[in-house]
């Protein structure tokens, strides 16, 4: 074990490492959710449960495995900066699953291809579907025993040349204390997924090649077949597709060209997606292991790239599997337009209240007041109150004297 005291990294936590945890999280839980959406979309409709989504659903399972690798290493990717025990859970559990994931992803995007090369440009599918059984076993038990044996070998770990030398947190993944510790990154990962690429893209030009041919030829046949002269002579092998082999009936074919079909359209761009994305993880260990002025120019950008692309195969296939399925995209197109909808309604509702509220008078307000019932007065008088009211006469000698005037009155007589 190294003796990591002797180590003085004066390195600080930048805006490009918090970016790169960010975006590390962000895309692995958007891949998740369509992992699972994919997941829920194939055992929901039976319908739609072919040989090539099943494929595609083992392959979501991977982009699984992959995404909570990328978690475990965005936990563990501040904590390198202390130099922490290699031998601890989080590290060795960070350092397995992303073996595991990263493999499994590239072994069964290699598959994907394989079958649909035999499907589409050999129309072999029945050994395509025989095929698959060895494709389960290889492509789930390759990278357990790759992920075993690294553990068994004591080379996860860290490299603390990332830290001191690049002046970045480093991952869990191997160790730099172990003698080849290139060599176990090219078995662990790298050597598998630059290997998916070679065989990917190759059979992915072939694939597309031969598309590109049946379509032309499924112009020229269907040119003949317009042709009046030739009406007898084509019959019901006027469709390219449906011809069968030597030996094959006519149901047979159509079987067999409505699967290549299914397997075409699902899986096409499955390789390409795979390549498109993982390359700037490719590039950035390339960069890190065999540094220059310019990779290290480089370097800033590639990691920014890797965290979204080493993560979005997941919801890239989930994209895929959504818009190339055509019973999924149907409901999905359903759904929303009844979300548009009720929206659209809502808002109709919200307007004409608003349009109503503004015509509408304000409201009076009117405080509360106690009324009193006034009685009914009697004809002759009986129930007036006369107490306050005195019925005595004035004295004789006010009466007799003479009443006196002042100036301000006026008095008026009548002539």
């Amino acid at each position: 074990m190294r003796n990591v005291s002797a180590y003085h990294a004066n390195v600080t936590l930048t805006s490009l490492d918090a970016a790169f945890v960010i975006i590390t999280n962000l895309t692995c839980i958007a891949s998740m959710a369509g992992c699972l959406v994919v997941t829920g979309l194939y055992l929901m409709y039976p319908d739609v449960r072919t040989t090539s989504r099943k494929l595609l659903l083992h392959l979501s399972a991977a982009n699984f495995i992959q995404c909570i690798s990328g978690l475990l290493q965005a936990a563990t990717y501040y904590k390198t900066l202390l130099f922490p025990d290699e031998r601890k859970f989080i590290c060795e559990s960070a350092a397995s699953t992303t073996v595991i994931g990263h493999t499994a992803s590239a072994l069964w995007t290699c598959a994907v291809t394989v079958y649909l090369f035999l499907a589409v440009s050999a129309r072999a599918i029945t050994l395509a579907n025989r095929l698959v059984v060895l494709f389960y076993a290889f492509c789930w038990g390759m990278p357990l025993v790759v992920a075993t044996a690294a553990g068994v070998s004591d080379v996860y770990g860290y490299d603390i040349t990332d830290i001191l030398y690049y002046q970045h947190p480093a991952m869990c993944w191997i160790s730099d204390r172990v003698a080849n510790s290139l060599d176990w990154c090219f078995i662990t990962v790298e050597g598998w997924v630059i290997a998916t690429y070679f065989i990917s893209l190759l059979l992915f030009v072939v694939i597309n090649c031969t598309v590109m041919c049946q379509m032309d030829s499924q112009r020229m046949t269907q040119s003949v077949v317009e042709d009046p002269d030739h009406t007898r002579e084509t019959g019901i092998l006027t469709d390219f597709r449906h011809r069968p082999k030597d030996g094959q009936s006519v149901n047979d074919a159509v079987v067999e060209d409505l699967a290549i079909q299914t397997a075409c359209r699902q899986l096409r761009l499955v390789p390409f997606i795979y390549c498109l994305l993982r390359v700037w993880g490719t590039a950035h260990f390339l960069f890190t292991e065999y540094p220059t002025k310019r990779h290290l120019r480089a370097f800033d950008w590639l990691l920014i790239i890797r965290a979204f692309g080493d993560n979005a195969q997941g919801l890239a296939n989930c994209i895929l599997f959504c818009a190339t399925t055509v019973k999924i995209r149907r409901m999905m197109s359903r759904a929303t337009r009844r979300w548009c909808s009720c929206c659209s309604k809502w808002c109709q509702k919200q307007q004409r209240r608003l349009a109503d509220e503004k015509w509408l008078p304000h409201p009076i307000v009117r405080f509360g007041r106690k009324v009193t019932k006034l009685k009914r007065r009697s004809a002759d008088g009986s129930d007036l109150d006369i107490s306050g009211i005195s019925l005595d006469l004035p004295p004789t000698e006010e009466l007799e004297e003479e009443p006196k005037y002042t100036e301000d009155e006026i008095l008026f007589e009548r002539d």
